[in-house]
């Protein structure tokens, strides 16, 4: 069995492929005409499901999906979302009720509307996010939280789309440290995630690519503190005056 989820000007819905081959090929973001689909209603609304008799074939008809707003979703309901990422929690590792190993995240994102939490489940947990992507969330549902607040959440039926964003060239110069994201270059403006683990506690000036938040140095090469500056900065801690 495949998942995947579709969407017209009706609606987001789960679809469900029970030959997997028919799915072959197809790209996110195509436009399709789905022959042969069965569908039944559950708690969630609509679903289809594709047995053997169904058929799936580009389409050169423009779809466009309903999105909703921030403010307008509702408890208990689904909800389709275009945002950017506030922040980004790590995700975190647990055992369902029956024995699989799992993931579970938390983010915040907003919209022109507001902003709400987004609590990320299974693969879509593992997806790279940095605060200032934008995203796209469809067929999420609305429950309330463990404060009384209202989230966004994506599991079984949803799906998640990170909007794509030029690599940009860059040239940086700052220290390697150590966050809960990975090891990453801090400028003091702007903390990068490297492509590939460095030693941390360096100084580095770096040129290369950024690309959602993560640089691929191209030249590193380590900046030494200069002396005189470091006595400046001794001197000075030390005119300081002590309480």
């Amino acid at each position: 069995m495949v998942e995947a989820v579709i969407g017209n000007e009706d609606g987001v819905f789960r679809l469900v492929a029970w030959v997997p081959d028919v799915l072959l090929g197809v790209e996110q973001g195509e436009n399709v005409v789905i022959r042969g689909a069965v569908a039944r209603e559950n708690d969630r609304g609509i679903e289809y499901s594709l047995g053997e008799s169904a058929s799936v074939l580009p389409s050169d008809r423009e779809i466009e999906l309903p999105l909703d707003t921030i403010a307008g979703v509702e408890e208990g309901g689904t909800c389709s979302l275009a945002g950017t990422v506030l922040s980004v929690q790590p995700p975190h590792s647990f055992v369902t009720r029956n024995g699989r190993q799992s993931s579970v995240r938390n983010l915040v994102i907003a919209d022109d509307t507001g902003e709400i939490p987004l609590v990320a489940w299974g693969e879509k947990a593992d997806e790279h996010l940095v605060p200032g992507d934008r995203i796209e969330v469809y067929n999420a549902t609305v429950r309330r939280g463990r404060y009384g607040d209202l989230e966004v959440h994506l599991s079984w039926g949803s799906a998640l789309a990170v909007l794509g964003e030029e690599e940009k060239e860059v040239e940086v110069e700052g220290t390697i440290v150590a966050t809960r994201q990975g090891t990453a270059l801090d400028t003091g403006d702007a903390c990068y995630l490297l492509r590939e683990p460095l030693p941390v506690g360096y100084h580095v000036r770096a040129r290369g690519t950024v690309h959602r938040g993560v640089i691929s140095p191209s030249n590193l090469e380590v900046v030494h503190p200069d002396p005189d500056d470091l006595h400046r900065r001794l001197d000075r801690f030390a005119e300081e005056p002590r309480s």
